[in-house]
């Protein structure tokens, strides 16, 4: 009854124009920062592409050399006269 009665609930409670500011620009930075970790979201992601590329690049260029050089195996055993068991024989042996 006595903190009713000293009045100081019928008091008005203004905001600062200061906090409004300072809220505008919590609003302008989280808005920037949502847009900077999306952009680097979108760099990682196409880095990892382009790598993902470059590998799948190389596995292939791998795969071609090992089936020219099987291509040349098999050949260099036609033109001997050897079979392809002869052949994979002397091939195990060279490695």
């Amino acid at each position: 009854m006595r903190l009713a009665a000293d009045g100081r609930q019928l008091t008005q409670h203004t905001v600062s124009d200061k906090f409004a500011k300072f809220a505008d620009a919590l609003y302008i930075a989280e808005r920037q920062a949502r847009i900077d970790i999306e952009q680097r979201n979108q760099l990682k992601e196409k880095i990892s592409y382009n790598e993902f590329i470059n590998e799948e690049k190389r596995l292939k260029k791998a795969a071609d050399l090992a089936l020219q050089e099987k291509k040349k195996i098999l050949e260099m055993g036609k033109l001997e006269g050897d079979d392809e068991t002869n052949l994979k024989k002397r091939k195990s042996v060279e490695v």
